[in-house]
Order: C-alpha cells, then structure tokens, then sequence
C-alpha cells in the first residue's frame, strides 16, 4: 500500500543515532561523512531524548557570540525536542502533515528511534512512483498515437473497436466501449486483434515480441495504479525497454507542409514564458497554413528559436509533448495557444511534428469559459473539463437537457437549450410545450431566439448566437466570451425553473 510507512524505511538500514554524551563535534563529523542534515539523539538506554542538526547548531552558534567552544559540548546542549510518530501510529499521510512545519519525523518503537523521515526522503519515495507512471503513460499515449494515425476515420475506428471489443447491448452498430475510455489492456486488445494488427504490422512487428513488451507494461501499470508496492530494478528496465522498443519503430507517414526556417523574423506578442518565441513563430505559421498540415522542426530548432535548452524530459517521456489544455503553466500552451498540436514526436531523431488545428483553440476557448462560468454562478456544473471539439454541454438540471456552446460552420457562436432525450416524440412534445411560452421566455432573457424543433433530428433546440469565429483577434474573443457568459446565466436562470415544472411522459 502507499500509505505504509515501511515504504520510506526499507532502504535506511540500521538508522545513525549519536548518544547524548557525544559531543556537537562527534555529531557534525557523523553528519558529514553520511551527508545526513539531523541526527537522533539517544541516552544510555537507547530512548530518544531530542534532535541534533545542522540548523540547531548554526543557530547555537549565533547566539553564544564565541564566548563558548560549542564544538566541545556535549550535544544534549544544542538538542531541539524530536517530532515524533509511534510505528504503530505512523502513515505517509501522517508524517506528510508534520513535515509542512518541520524538517524531520523521527518513527519510535517503544520510544526508542528506529527511522526518521524528511521531506528528501518524501520527494525520493514520490519519485520512484512517479517515475514508474510517467513511463506508463508515455508508452500508452505513443500506442494512442499508432491507434489515432492508422485508424483515421470515424468509420476505420468503429470497425476495429466492434471487431476486438464487440458490439453494445442495446445497439449493435455501435462498438461496447468508446476509443476515448478503453483501459491500456484494451488499447492492446484493440491493436493485436487478428483481423486489425495487419494494419500495424508494419510499424509494430513482431506480434509477439510487442504483444509481450506491452504485457509486462499492463502489469506494471496496474501494480502502480491499486498501489501493489514499488517496482523492482527489473520491472523498471522493462519499461525502459519498452518505451525505448516504441521509440525506434517506424512511424506513420504524414504529409509535412514546407515552412520558412526558424531565423525568418516573426513579429513579437504579448506571449510570455521561455517558450513564448515558439509560441510566436507557430501563430506566425498558422496565420498562413490551413488546419490540417503538418510541420515537423528538431529539438535543436526548438532550442536555438527559445535560446535555451529542453529538458532531459522532452527527450525521454512523450508526456512533456502532451497537448495539455488544463493547466497554464505547462510549455504545451505555447503551441495549442498558436492553434497547433503535437502530432508526433520521434526520440531517435530528436524530431516533432506540430499539426495545424483549430480544436485545441476551442478547448482552450471553452475551459476559460468553464471558469468564468462557476466562478460567477458557483455550483452551475461539477464539469472539470472541456474537450478539442467545437461545441460543449453541460446538464441544464433534468435528464435529456443541455445547455451548450457552439462554433457553428456559418461563423456564429451559440449559445442552446438542446431538448435531447432518448425520444423522439417526447422532444418534439417539450419543445411545443416550451413554445407555448415563447413570449414570456423571450422577455425574461430579453432578446428574441431561434427555436428549432427539428423534425429530421431527434433533438430540438432553442438558441442564441451572435457572429464569431474561433480565429478572431483576441479582443473580439473577449467579446464573445463575455456575451456567451451572460448570456448563458439568463438561460440557466430562465430555463431551468421551467423544465423543472414541466410534465411529460417519457
């Protein structure tokens, strides 16, 4: 188990103590030669009586202004009372609460020291978990990468995820899980299936050899993810081994656009961060190249445009090329603000390919959205997260219903009501019901909508919108998002006492 605190002592051995009769010098000398910052101190007995360190001594130090040879006393003069934890008592969890205000923990059988804990020991325990996982989940998004380039239409997809996964109960055409929740296994299950791997045979031969490379990582993973203990030197070589083995496959072929070179002047932004220059160059890229093309620039291109190095991990984990649109601080912004995304990396050459794309600039428009939106109106949605699509939804407050935001393809931004239950009939019958009281709502939100009862389609839809495009210049997005968030409140609050009070069989 994580918590288990044997995790953190296992490789201390017999834990240094020095007695109370030792003196400050003994103790810096026990210190020095085992690169330790603190020490137990113990008496005759064994029992722990306080803590020596490197800090307690300074701090002695400065206070008796040379008028006594600190080195020379004993240490039970220069001793800070321990922070302590019982082994029986003792979790990581524990000792991580003590470690905010302290810089050790020291662990106590009977009173008597037998390990102490500091926040180096934490960090190193993490790491070695972390690590086995970030391995993991290179390896996966490099199989999502094969699966994405050589499965590339809706129709190729469905075929394979129906013929290795089988079809959904209650209907057929449709495969029994989405490409978007298959588990590792499955990607596996997907990728090695008799009438699918000739599609990957070229990149991935031998079937056995990957089929068994890509076992012992399922093991691994799921030995990390329910917390089975730490791995082993073996099993971290077969990751390395495995993810290395990916690395060296033959990729994809991918159509690359010719681009001018990395030292063509391009005009500076208000972009910021040590990747803020390739942010520049790539909008400068995309004001002049329709989604859908590909570049591809080594790292060292990357480094000579930044002036700086990429870290050890760009060159190792496919991770760091994530195209992550949750967080702000993460080097992917530079490129998914620019309206591109990481298509493929290839560690061997030491090449990425960035693909033009204006999906990754829609969920980056909708997550600030998201934000503003449950900041204003506090317990609206629990949705965490939006997606690289160009619309999002989320439940108006009764089954079948949604409130979403859309990037139409005549260029409009709308903001909708979807009536979108599992019926027909009983969409069009809410949508008539709602219409009978079209004046009243139009006056609540005070603008005149379009109600769509879409007769060809399942669903209906009563909308609002306004001209918009997802390539604006920044200070009309602003608009945009503005107009969407107020707009979208009056909805909420217009809308949803109204579908409460509706009857309707469904």
């Amino acid at each position: 188990m994580l918590d288990a605190i044997g995790e953190l002592l296992e490789r201390q051995g017999l834990l240094l103590c020095v007695k109370r009769t030792e003196t400050v010098r003994d103790a810096l000398v026990k210190m020095v030669d085992k690169d330790f910052s603190q020490l137990p101190i113990v008496d005759e007995g064994g029992y722990l009586t306080g803590i020596i360190s490197e800090q307690t001594i300074t701090r002695h130090y400065y206070h008796l202004n040379d008028m006594v040879s600190l080195l020379d006393l004993t240490v039970d003069h220069c001793q800070e009372e321990a922070v302590t934890l019982s082994e029986e008592d003792s979790s990581l969890f524990a000792i991580l609460e003590r470690l905010e205000s302290n810089y050790a923990v020291v662990i106590t059988s009977e009173r008597k020291p037998i390990g102490i804990v500091t926040d180096y020991d934490t960090t190193h325990f993490f790491r070695a978990w972390s690590e086995g996982l970030m391995r993991v989940q290179s390896i996966e998004l490099t199989l999502r990468k094969y699966i994405e380039d050589v499965l590339t239409t809706e129709q190729a997809m469905t075929a394979a995820l129906l013929q290795a996964l089988g079809a959904d109960k209650t209907d057929p055409s449709k495969p029994r899980k989405t490409y978007d929740d298959l588990t590792f296994y499955e990607h596996i299950q997907l990728m090695t299936h008799e009438k699918v791997w000739p599609k990957f045979e070229p990149y991935l031969t031998p079937k056995k050899l990957f089929s068994q490379l890509m076992e012992a990582v399922n093991q691994v993973r799921n030995q990390l993810a329910h917390f089975r203990g730490r791995l082993d030197s073996i099993q971290y070589d077969a990751l390395k081994r495995s993810q290395r083995w990916l690395a060296t496959r033959p990729k994809v072929p991918q159509a690359m656009k010719t681009v001018p070179p990395f030292d063509v002047p391009v005009p500076p932004s208000a972009a910021t961060g040590k990747y803020a220059p390739l942010q520049d160059w790539l909008a400068a890229q995309a004001r002049q190249i329709t989604p859908g093309y590909d570049i591809q620039r080594t790292f060292n291109d990357i480094q000579a445009l930044i002036g700086d190095q990429l870290p050890d991990a760009a060159r190792e984990h496919r991770a760091w090329w994530a195209n992550d649109a949750t967080s702000p601080y993460r080097q992917s912004m530079a490129w998914l603000r620019a309206g591109w995304k990481v298509e493929n990396v290839d560690f061997a050459a030491e090449t990425v390919v960035f693909r033009r794309t204006d999906t990754v600039l829609y969920q980056l428009f909708f997550a600030d959205l998201l934000e503003r939106l449950k900041a204003e109106h506090p317990g609206i949605t629990r949705a965490a997260r939006t997606y690289p699509q160009n619309f999002w939804s989320f439940g108006a407050g009764r089954s079948g219903f949604f409130f979403t935001w859309t990037f139409t393809e005549n260029h409009y931004l709308r903001v909708s009501l979807d009536i979108a239950t599992v019926d027909h009939d009983t969409n069009k019958n809410v949508f008539a019901l709602l219409q009978s009281q079209k004046a009243e709502i139009e006056r609540q939100i005070g603008a005149e909508l379009q109600w769509e009862r879409l007769d060809e389609h399942r669903s209906s839809r009563i909308s609002l919108a306004i001209k918009a495009r997802i390539n604006d210049s920044p200070e009309r997005l602003e608009l945009a998002k503005e107009w969407c968030l107020n707009t979208t409140i009056r909805f909420v609050d217009v809308f949803q006492p109204k579908l409460k009070e509706l009857h309707f069989e469904q």
